[in-house]
């Protein structure tokens, strides 16, 4: 075997200093390196191996390499592996949800898209090991900023921009709201094509090839306590936080879409009133009908189920039959609230969540009934 040789450089990073920074680290976690626990020695052992494996794992790539390395070379690949191996101790890349995770996404389609597909329309970007090798912690940083305001750039200069992610959020009335800002703005600037309400499946996505999931608060979490925030600006954070932001990254994420429904056929969903509709903001919104809802004639217990029903099967799309899922957009449209939506009612919510449950189950019935004849 060809032995591994460095050619040190003057003034090259030294590897020694690199580690003992790496283990100060570790000890500010743990005084005097005195674990109080087994569970907390584990820890610490765990910490100073990924140290260790770093050192070895860099060593055995550039030995594969079968060249002549300097020693700033290595220090610089440990130091990137080292840091790469901090943010996926903090960040979750393709996590696992609890219960069932639904994303969403108001996407605009070109006049060129079939109807009902879905086109990322990104760059097909891996997050895999050759992408973490290539790029540092905050390359990867200052990508997702510059996707977050990847709008109010195209605002500025009037031009399409791509990037690796693809935006998403958990929050369904935020997105609902987006949806069809963006489909009145395309009218308004007679663009061709149309806007769809997308989504996606968060277990689905973190099962797929090629395609990784982050939440984008968790990585903003990771920056603030490595004191990196400012490589975001302030204002996306507060956007990214305030709709819940994930960001998918990969190829083959049209894989992982579970529904698409133009925007043309949730316009009359039941609780979209038109405040809803027209104002630019969501902020805006809740002042109109905050003004308005006080003057309407209350909605009765059985109006109110059947609206909040009526309006996850328009979400559901050709999925309205899919009980599991419409009962879950049921749950998702009542998080923010009746009120949120403009409906006055004396109905409690979980009043109104165990009625729309029965609706469901009571339709399900009937299907099957008529199946069965």
């Amino acid at each position: 075997m060809t032995q591994l040789r460095f050619s040190p450089l003057p003034g090259s990073p030294d590897l020694a200093r690199l580690v003992q920074d790496r283990v100060e680290k570790v000890q500010q976690g743990f005084p005097a390196l005195c674990p109080s626990t087994l569970e907390d020695f584990q820890v610490l052992a765990d910490k100073i191996s990924t140290i260790a494996q770093a050192c070895q794992t860099v060593a055995k790539r550039l030995e594969a390499q079968g060249s002549r390395h300097d020693a700033a070379t290595a220090v610089k690949q440990v130091k990137n592996d080292l840091d790469w191996a901090e943010f996926l101790e903090e960040v979750r890349v393709n996590p696992v949800p609890i219960k069932r995770t639904l994303l969403f996404r108001a996407h605009r389609h070109t006049a060129r898209d079939q109807p009902g597909a879905y086109n990322a329309r990104t760059q097909d970007v891996v997050f895999d090991d050759h992408y973490r090798q290539a790029k540092s912690v905050n390359d990867f940083v200052l990508s997702l900023g510059n996707h977050l305001g990847k709008t109010q750039r195209q605002t500025k200069t009037g031009r399409r921009l791509r990037t690796k992610f693809t935006s998403t959020s958990s929050r369904l009335n935020w997105t609902l709201h987006l949806t069809g800002k963006k489909s009145r703005e395309q009218h308004e600037q007679g663009e061709t094509g149309h806007v769809s309400f997308v989504i996606f499946d968060l277990q689905v996505l973190s099962e797929t090839p090629n395609v990784a999931v982050f939440r984008v608060a968790d990585v903003l979490d990771f920056l603030q306590k490595s004191e990196k925030s400012s490589l975001i600006p302030e204002e996306y954070q507060r956007w990214a936080r305030n709709c819940d932001e994930y960001v998918i990254m990969g190829r083959g994420i049209e894989n992982a879409v579970l529904q698409t429904v133009p925007w043309s056929e949730l316009r009359v969903t039941p609780i979209l009133n038109q405040h809803f509709h027209s104002a630019y903001t969501l902020k805006l919104y809740e002042r109109f009908r905050d003004n308005a809802v006080d003057r309407r004639i209350e909605t009765g217990f059985e109006q109110v189920c059947k609206m909040v029903v009526e309006s996850a099967k328009a979400v559901a799309g050709h999925k309205a039959n899919d009980a599991a899922l419409v009962q879950l957009l049921v749950l998702l449209i009542l998080k923010p609230g009746t009120w949120f939506w403009g409906i006055n009612t004396s109905s409690g919510q979980e009043e109104i969540r165990d009625g729309c449950k029965i609706v469901i189950e009571d339709e399900l019935v009937v299907r099957m009934s008529q199946v069965s004849v």
